[in-house]
């Protein structure tokens, strides 16, 4: 993540969050909060890298509870702060101006990109493995993701079964038959 994206979002966040802003002061003992850095790279790490809670206290020196709280109060926070702008369902402008967009680079009466990866996912869950296992006996999982040419993503969805191929998740996409309908 570029400096200057961090930067967008760290200000929107501790603006948005009174739990985060409280590190910004000591309490009546006199002692500091945690820095809102801190809480907001303790997030971004569990997010980005998949770790839990736990290892926080290795890698930030923050229990676990506080850093579950962490990243629970920082997601609640970016949607927030990002709902009306990036967390909804395009407007007939926001269409008529996305196909224009796509016209422009030579695929005429496209709206979005549509795309479904595949990845192994090592640590899976017991249960969920037998529909998750492909024909090799690798547990992986599908994703869908749903994006206009300047990368505003408007679905994401992770978790699909492995039987699933890209044409049945288009089939069951919720975002493009709301779109279509």
């Amino acid at each position: 993540m570029s400096r200057r994206v961090f930067s967008r979002i760290f200000a929107a966040v501790v603006n948005e969050s009174d739990y985060i802003r409280k590190g910004l002061r000591s309490d009546a003992v006199g002692k500091m909060a945690i820095l809102p850095l801190l809480e907001v790279v303790c997030a971004l790490r569990q997010l980005s890298y998949g770790i839990t809670a736990n290892l926080s206290d290795n890698l930030f020196d923050v229990a676990e509870s506080t850093a579950a709280l962490c990243l629970e109060v920082f997601c609640q926070a970016v949607v927030r702060c990002y709902q009306d702008q990036y967390f909804r369902v395009p407007t007939a402008g926001d269409l008529e101006r996305l196909e224009r967009e796509f016209a422009a680079v030579g695929f005429l009466g496209c709206i979005e990109c549509f795309d479904c990866a595949e990845w192994t996912w090592n640590h899976f869950s017991k249960a969920l493995q037998g529909i998750m296992i492909r024909k090799n006996g690798v547990p992986t999982v599908r994703m869908e993701a749903i994006w206009s040419l300047d990368l505003g993503i408007w679905a994401f969805r992770y978790g699909l079964p492995r039987v699933m191929n890209d044409l049945n998740i288009l089939v069951v996409s919720n975002y493009l038959h709301s779109i279509i309908a």
